[in-house]
């Protein structure tokens, strides 16, 4: 596996491999999530981590400041403001390549490059078995509740 962190400015170019894992990952998105995808990620142009086999993409990972992840946030996190947290508002690693280590190898790429200014990383998952994975990674539960109508878990690490 090789991993490489898109630099700000340049996700343009990787944005069909990112949308790629995302259709792969995730059950069939209609048109409207992906246009609102493509933009809120011009938007905020985000920490972004790309895994591959080869060529091939296989997992990716998307971050960015917690003010900047949406205002929906301010209910679930009381450090919403103070601009030391990351939000890790997506990820993802193709079907077939689960379980081998990826997801794994890609948090521990990202705590080991979060820069010094986030003392926190934060992220949303409904995924028992990531929720799990992020456990034994230490993060914690910061909450539950209904997140875009469905059931979400609201966890939180501190690093610093």
């Amino acid at each position: 596996m090789n991993y490489h962190f898109i630099k700000k400015g340049e996700w343009k170019k990787y944005r069909k491999e990112i949308l790629f894992i995302e259709n792969k990952c995730f059950k069939k998105k209609d048109q409207t999530f992906i246009s609102t995808f493509k933009e809120m990620i011009d938007d905020i142009n985000p920490y972004t981590l790309i895994a591959r086999d080869g060529k091939n993409p296989i997992g990716y990972f998307m971050c960015a400041p917690l003010e900047e992840s949406g205002d929906d946030l301010k209910d679930w996190d009381k450090n919403f403001g103070k601009k030391n947290t990351l939000y890790l508002f997506s990820i993802g690693v193709i079907p077939e390549y689960r379980g081998k280590g990826v997801g794994s190898e890609m948090l521990e790429i990202l705590f080991e490059h979060i820069p010094t200014n986030y003392s926190r990383i934060t992220l949303h998952t409904k995924n028992r078995s990531f929720k799990r994975m992020c456990i034994r990674y230490g993060f914690r539960n910061i909450d539950t509740g209904l997140l875009e109508g469905k059931k979400m878990t609201y966890l939180g690490k501190w690093l610093r």
